[in-house]
């Protein structure tokens, strides 16, 4: 429980101001620690940070998001 705490504490650090919902894929990890895809949900809580960190727009994230093609269980 403390490895997810320290997750959610590192996601809230790192964008202060996001209110969403944090995903659970993104505080949780399989048993390898290794998770090659994840959730919309979780994409869609990351795309502030990941703008500002790239120097792109909400929007422009949100529209990659929104628009990249998904395998069938609906992740990255």
């Amino acid at each position: 429980m403390d490895m997810v705490q320290a997750r959610i504490d590192a996601l809230k650090a790192a964008d202060p101001d996001n209110t969403l919902p944090i995903p659970v894929d993104l505080v949780t990890a399989s048993a390898s620690g290794l998770d090659p895809h994840i959730s919309i949900a979780a994409a869609s809580y990351q795309v502030h940070r990941v703008a500002q960190a790239r120097g792109l727009s909400d929007e422009a994230v949100k529209s990659l998001v929104e628009n990249t093609p998904r395998d069938a269980n609906s992740e990255f």
